[in-house]
Formats: C-alpha cells, sequence, structure tokens
C-alpha cells in the first residue's frame, strides 16, 4: 500500500523535469573551465574584476560630470547617431535620394511605355563605329525615337546655352560641365544609327531629363533640358501616343539589336 502511495504521488507543477535539471547542473560545473579557459582567470578572480572595472567606470563618470558640469551617459546606453545629410536634413539620405529619384523617373518611363505600347529600351547605350552613344533610356514612339541623358541633380540649375552648367544645392554652387555639348555629341551617333537602320535621322531627338525631386531650372533654360514632371506633362505630345510615322515595337526591336553589350 505505501509503494502505491509513493508512486502516485507527482511532482509539483514548479518543478523543473529531470532532464532539464540535468543540463544545468552540467553547465554549472562546466562555467569554471569556460572562464578559465577564455579569461584565463579563477571565478573569483573574474567576479572580482567584473565588479572593479564597473567601479572604476562609474568614479570615471563622476569625475567628467564635475569637470564639465554635464551629465554623462553611460557608454552602453549612448545612441549612434548617423551623419546628417547636407541636402535632405535627415540622417545620410543624400545619396539615398538621388538614387531613388533617378528610377523613380525609370520605372515611370518604362511603366508609361508599357501602358501606352511605346517601346522603352533601358539603358539605351547602342553602339555605331567603334563609338557608344550611352544614355540613360531610348523612348520610341509613334512619332520620333528620344534620346534621354538622365541626371540625378537637384536644387536650382542654370543652363545655358554655350556655357558651363551650374547646380546650387543647399547653397552650394558647383559646375557641373558643358551637358549641351555632350547632348549634342550622343545625338550625332544616335542619328548616325538611326540611319544605318533605315529610319529618317530627324525622327530622332534628345533630351536632359533632371530627376531630382527639388529640381528647377533657371529662367532661359533650353526647351530640351527637363526635369522629371515636365518630361511626361509637357515634352511628350499627341503625336508621340498617336501618330503613324513610326511603329515603336519594330523600331524599338531594330535598335535593341545595335545596343551595346548584346
Amino acid at each position: 500500500m505505501r509503494e502505491r502511495l509513493l508512486l502516485s504521488v507527482k511532482p509539483a507543477s514548479g518543478d523543473l523535469p529531470l532532464p532539464v535539471m540535468t543540463i544545468i547542473a552540467l553547465l554549472l560545473l562546466m562555467l569554471p573551465y569556460l572562464i578559465y579557459r577564455y579569461t584565463g582567470k579563477s571565478v573569483t578572480e573574474y567576479l572580482r574584476l567584473s565588479v572593479l572595472i564597473g567601479k572604476i567606470n562609474a568614479l570615471g563618470d563622476r569625475l567628467r560630470s564635475a569637470l564639465t558640469g554635464k551629465k554623462t551617459v553611460p557608454a552602453e546606453r549612448e545612441k549612434k547617431v548617423p551623419p546628417r545629410s547636407e541636402a535632405s536634413g535627415a540622417p545620410g539620405r543624400k545619396k539615398n535620394y538621388a538614387q531613388a529619384d533617378y528610377l523613380r523617373f525609370i520605372s515611370r518611363l518604362l511603366d508609361f511605355a508599357r501602358k501606352n505600347r511605346l517601346f522603352a529600351i533601358v539603358p539605351g547605350n547602342i553602339r555605331q563605329g567603334g563609338k557608344t552613344a550611352e544614355f540613360a533610356a531610348l523612348l520610341v514612339t509613334n512619332a520620333r525615337v528620344i534620346g534621354i541623358m538622365a541626371y540625378a541633380f537637384d536644387g536650382e540649375i542654370s543652363c545655358r546655352e554655350g556655357a558651363q552648367w551650374k547646380v546650387l544645392e543647399e547653397g552650394n554652387r558647383r559646375q557641373v560641365g558643358d551637358l549641351g555639348l555632350e547632348l549634342m555629341q550622343q545625338e550625332k551617333l544616335l542619328k548616325t544609327v538611326a540611319e544605318r537602320i533605315g529610319l529618317d535621322a530627324n525622327v530622332c531627338e534628345t533630351v536632359m531629363v533632371f530627376t531630382g525631386r527639388n529640381a528647377m531650372l533657371s529662367p532661359g533654360s533650353p526647351l530640351n533640358a527637363l526635369t522629371q514632371d515636365t518630361f511626361f506633362e509637357r515634352f511628350l505630345t499627341q503625336d508621340d501616343l498617336q501618330g503613324r510615322s513610326l511603329v515603336p515595337a519594330d523600331t524599338g526591336k531594330k535598335l535593341n539589336l545595335l545596343r551595346s553589350g548584346k
């Protein structure tokens, strides 16, 4: 009868299972070895050293506070602040903004071409006579072939023909070269390629698009200098969407065969 009573006794709900208790006991037994293995000190020495270091750090904080008059924040509680961007005022976002705006323009262009049954080539790098025309994209509409040079510039952009172009970003003015001359050279290559595939060179046109969200062109800028919004809202016409001068798919496929890297 006594044996049956002993067997029927269950462990209290707060007791740990035997396997768990065994593992905990083994870990406790191994702890001194692990401390010695990785620190070279006994358990007692290690604990004393940890307490001593903590007291020294606390004393140093108090001395700094007394000397400077400022409350010292413990190192483990300090928050790391990323570098602040000059342009955006937000932590480390200047380069990210420029790249995001550029990619947003390319995405809009591809989406616009798909919805209107046009043909977009991204990137628009095409070979001709050992030279490569390097466009951000080529857009073949129903009326023309548009070579697009895209620049991730922001702020106020001074686009005077025949002069060095300048960009004013957050009070910092810098020269970015003669973008008009660069565009003219790329347009010449594009027209040569167009003639090579049987097109009239006059159907080719080139533009420069400044993709920054705060890009603003100064008065008197060339007509082929555009912001991201003006490209879609003003530059593209009804002829581009409904004209019959070109078949976008056919012309686009011919140009695509001349892409650099193919």
